[in-house]
């Protein structure tokens, strides 16, 4: 039987242990996008949830998907390899080329259709006032690729974040999903922006918003 005190000792080894990494949602090297977690038991023994993190790291003008794996019961995928942390595992959604070829200079190619995220094409062509009416900080003419694909993560989420195919290679096959989150409460902080339910939501503001 599965509890409490079992999850946290668990936590708490990948927190002392320096081969592994918890997800840090205020990383001031990465904008955040978008997160979610998900939870997978057997409802007896074992368990494993992964955290992920859409994000845009600035320094490599890149976006991101960041997965963190911890439980009792994980394995290493086939398919893709581990960060410098044993349980932390980076997917790129967007491809490569049509990434580079419609972004120059963290901003979007005003020629620019459409990326292409995990085989589907996803337009681009948005107005400024639909990506962030209230704070728009870019230069004028020029929309960050950072603010459309928190946009389009907003409007796709299933297609940004990992299938459930991917997660599958993170844990044995006798384990099920049992909750999925892309919301949830959080202690605020400085920078961070709720909705209209009081829930934080991951990249509502600047680069210090996270849940």
């Amino acid at each position: 039987m599965i509890n409490v005190r079992d999850i946290l000792y668990e936590v708490d080894c990948h927190q002392s242990d320096t081969r592994y990494s918890l997800m840090q949602l205020n990383d001031p090297f990465d904008m955040l996008l978008s997160a979610r977690v998900s939870l997978f038991t057997n409802v007896r023994s074992h368990w494993i949830a992964v955290f992920e993190k859409l994000v845009y790291v600035v320094e490599q003008d890149e976006i991101v998907l960041k997965l963190y794996a911890v439980g009792n019961c994980t394995r290493s995928p086939k398919t893709f390899a581990a960060d410098k942390f044993r349980n932390c595992y980076h997917l790129y959604p967007i491809n490569y080329f049509n990434y580079r070829e419609t972004v120059s200079g963290g901003d979007i190619q005003p020629w620019a259709k459409y990326w292409v995220v995990n085989n589907e094409e996803l337009s681009i062509a948005f107005d400024e006032r639909d990506l962030c009416p209230s704070y728009y900080w870019a230069r004028e003419g020029a929309i960050p690729a950072f603010h459309v694909a928190r946009h389009l993560a907003e409007l796709h989420p299933d297609v940004f974040h990992a299938s459930d195919e991917v997660l599958k290679e993170l844990m044995p096959r006798h384990v099920r999903k049992v909750l999925k989150l892309d919301y949830w409460h959080h202690p605020g902080s400085a920078g961070t922006c709720a909705d209209d339910r009081g829930r934080i939501r991951a990249g509502a503001c600047d680069r210090t918003a996270f849940r």
